[in-house]
């Protein structure tokens, strides 16, 4: 079922706008492009295979056409295997940016959740939460409703983790409760939109967890998120 699905349901999660990047030929039956993502691989620049052909090194912009495509059908040469963390940070309707981890010591989420391999949704605090907030912004909830139907359709029965993280201003204590709050939210909106409850596990990591430095605002602002993390 996975590969007999097109992205009619990403197209809903992110949009459709004209690309400007440079585009990989689609299956004839899809007319249009329909998300822009642009490829890193971490700790160095791999080269990447995207449906089953090294493209080149990274960092690269490629257009998707299908979930399969994002999900199942990117990685590194260096991990013919898999990656240990696929990182899908949405951007934009129309962009997102995947970032793959190469080296087991570089996933400290897959460590943590004792996971071998991960897929994250990475979903920012621009398009989720205001500042301290735990109340979802509008328009993050029709990206959710997009979110439980590639999770009821292409992850059925899949553990669904959902991961709140603060940055390190504040105490530990606040840390912990805003982020933990801010998960709730997002597994009650799934919950509601059909995503069943007992595959949902739901923590608060607070601080513990940055992406980035906590020692600028634009770092802080990175590591306040929102992630959805199924294992691969």
């Amino acid at each position: 079922m996975r590969h007999s699905i097109f992205l009619s349901l990403l197209v809903l999660l992110f949009g459709c706008q004209p690309a400007t990047e440079p585009v990989i030929v689609p299956p004839p039956s899809i007319p249009d492009p329909t998300i822009s993502a642009t490829i890193t691989t971490v700790p160095h620049h791999d080269g990447i295979i995207f449906n089953g052909e090294n493209i080149g090194q990274s960092p690269a912009t490629l257009m998707i056409y299908t979930v399969d495509q994002l999900t199942d059908s990117l990685t590194a040469a260096s991990a013919p295997e898999g990656v240990v963390e696929k990182r899908i940070k949405i951007i934009s309707e129309a962009k997102v940016e995947v970032t793959l981890l190469l080296d087991h010591d570089l996933s400290k989420m897959a460590k943590a959740l004792n996971l071998t391999k991960i897929l994250v949704f990475d979903y920012g605090e621009e398009i989720t939460f205001d500042f301290n907030k735990a109340e979802l912004k509008p328009e993050l909830k029709p990206l959710l409703d997009k979110q439980a139907e590639i999770l009821n359709n292409f992850f059925k029965g899949v553990d669904i983790h959902i991961c709140g993280h603060s940055d390190s201003l504040g105490s530990r204590q606040r840390n912990m409760e805003i982020s933990l709050q801010r998960a709730m939210s997002v597994f009650n909106e799934l919950v509601e939109v059909g995503v069943p409850r007992a595959n949902i596990k739901v923590q608060g990591f607070g601080s513990d967890f940055p992406l980035v430095t906590n020692e600028t605002e634009a770092g802080r602002a990175r590591n306040r998120r929102i992630e959805i993390i199924l294992g691969q």
